[in-house]
């Protein structure tokens, strides 16, 4: 049997809502971890995943990583704090390979009878002792090859060589709601995850054009979906059919003006059925398409009332590729079919549109009326189970 440390890293900052905190991370854990025959519990600082074994503990490991809340956490083994078990369990689990060591004891049990420095004398001189014929042999406290770490609780102690890096950040659920703006490419999926890592809870809104896209470009975003469901199960996608309003752009505003109206239209449909939400997130960055200029994106910003949130505003494309690839959404976001926004792209679409001359091409069409009609059509694409489902929606 293992057990599994769990450190809370930013978490340890927070004030007196410090324990709203903390109890949404456990119930994230818990839920993330439900399937598992474990046991978990809190003490101070720390989570303790308790009851793993061989055969559960890479699966528990792996799901540990997409928590956000979770800084670091260590695989350890549990012994009993006697001195004398302690020298003997860290001399037989020495790894030979690795001469350079150090001891790193942390007494929880401050009633224990050596302070912290006595325990890592103690441990360490067993070790020389035992292995004074080991070639390089050497403690020191710097550039180690391996660091065996200790912590003394009331009747056991974890030992443990390796802290693993998690998420940090917020636990999920812990600042309010979002909804993401979800598209088949690279960059809103790592908004998503980004936003989750700050606590957001989020939902997702995706819009296509049938016939102009396929059931292939809405599996695409449904598989992206199931990705993001590894860091909180809970994430559902609506899809928004906007084929109508799409056309209707196309065929009556200027061409220049059409993918900033196309981005307003989107965002009012989102605030009018996911209100609920406090904020949209999206995946734009600063300059990398016409839509994302910062003019483009204060006229788009003044088609509804609801926060925009951008986190990805200030990354470059190889910042955002290095975060999907690390995330898992890489190889899913960059399969060859299109989504609605590359449909009736304009040539030369306008980096620096105006808001009275945008107003002036919405007056254009009845858009209220048609994103009703998207509205009352949305689908929750979790009911999607296999190929007729897709055929039949579309």
């Amino acid at each position: 049997m293992y057990c599994i440390l769990l450190r809370y890293g930013e978490l340890t900052l927070k004030g007196k809502n410090r324990k709203d905190f903390e109890r949404k991370l456990l119930e994230n854990i818990n839920k993330q971890l439900a399937d598992f025959d474990i046991v978990i519990k809190r003490d101070r600082s720390r989570v303790y995943v308790e009851q793993v074994t061989d055969n559960n503990k890479d699966k528990i490991i792996e799901k540990l990583k997409k928590i956000p809340g979770i800084y670091s956490f260590s695989l350890a083994e549990i012994i009993n704090n006697d001195i004398e078990t302690i020298k003997d369990f860290v001399l037989q689990t020495f790894d030979d390979s690795k001469p350079l060591f150090r001891i790193n004891s942390k007494r929880l049990n401050k009633k224990y009878p050596l302070i912290s420095e006595e325990i890592n004398k103690a441990v360490g001189g067993h070790v020389l002792i035992n292995k004074n014929g080991l070639e390089g042999l050497k403690v020191q406290m710097k550039d180690v090859q391996q660091e065996i770490m200790l912590e003394i609780h009331q009747e056991k102690c974890y030992v443990f060589t390796d802290k693993i890096k998690a998420m940090g950040g917020l636990p999920i659920g812990s600042v309010g709601k979002g909804v993401v703006m979800l598209s088949g490419g690279i960059d809103s999926p790592v908004a998503a995850i980004l936003a989750m890592k700050r606590g957001i809870k989020i939902q997702l809104a995706h819009f296509s054009s049938p016939p102009y896209t396929n059931a292939q470009s809405l599996e695409k975003v449904i598989n992206l979906t199931s990705v993001l469901q590894e860091y909180d199960q809970d994430i559902k996608l609506n899809d928004f059919q906007i084929t109508d309003l799409q056309v209707a752009i196309n065929k009556n505003c200027n061409e220049r003006m059409q993918v900033v109206l196309l981005r307003r239209m989107m965002l009012r449909v989102v605030e009018n059925v996911m209100a609920k939400h406090k904020v949209i997130i999206t995946g734009e960055n600063i300059g990398q398409v016409a839509s994302q200029t910062l003019e483009a994106m204060e006229v788009t910003n003044q088609a509804i009332e609801s926060l925009i949130l951008r986190p990805l505003l200030t990354y470059d494309k190889e910042e955002i590729i290095t975060l999907a690839q690390r995330f898992g959404t890489y190889l899913i976001s960059i399969k060859p079919f299109d989504d609605c926004c590359v449909l009736f792209m304009p040539k030369s679409p306008t980096t620096k549109p105006k808001l009275d001359k945008i107003l002036i091409e919405e007056s254009k069409i009845d858009y209220m009326t048609m994103i009703e009609q998207i509205e009352r059509d949305q689908y929750d694409c979790q009911t999607i189970k296999d190929q007729k489902d897709f055929n039949n929606y579309l």
